[in-house]
């Protein structure tokens, strides 16, 4: 029989999770991807189990689990709204980022001491750079 440590699936999962969490923001913005990675993640879980019933019927039911996994976030993205608004706490007051389709624009982004938090922001929603920047002079 073929055993696998636990903290080395947890340490697998993990790795995965990051890989699967930095490559998404360079390919797309859509969640779909995160999801086939998920899917192959369950199924190397899976086939890394001991021989078994269950194992066996994981892997009758691991199709039918990407299927529902795939389906439910095709819908969330047909679904998704066109605009967005995210306000951000960035110090002395808030930020606006006005997302819609391929423009964005970040209105009022703060101070220097700020840029940490926007890029995160910006990192989190697919933005490389806004389209457009709105903003005045502190004094």
């Amino acid at each position: 029989m073929f055993l696998v440590p636990l903290e080395f699936v947890l340490y697998l999962i993990n790795y995965l999770a990051g890989v699967s969490s930095r490559v998404s923001n360079y390919i797309s913005t859509s969640q779909v991807n995160k999801v086939f990675v998920l899917c192959i993640i369950v199924g190397l879980l899976i086939l890394l189990m001991r021989h078994g019933v269950l194992r066996n019927f994981l892997l009758k039911l691991y199709p039918l689990l990407c299927l529902i996994l795939v389906a439910c976030e095709a819908f969330a993205f047909i679904n998704r709204p066109s605009s967005r608004i995210v306000f951000i706490d960035v110090g002395q007051g808030d930020s606006a980022l006005i997302i819609n389709g391929n423009i964005s624009i970040l209105v009022d982004g703060g101070t220097y001491e700020s840029g940490p938090v926007l890029e995160d922001v910006l990192n989190y929603y697919g933005i490389h750079a806004p389209t457009y920047v709105i903003t005045y002079p502190l004094g």
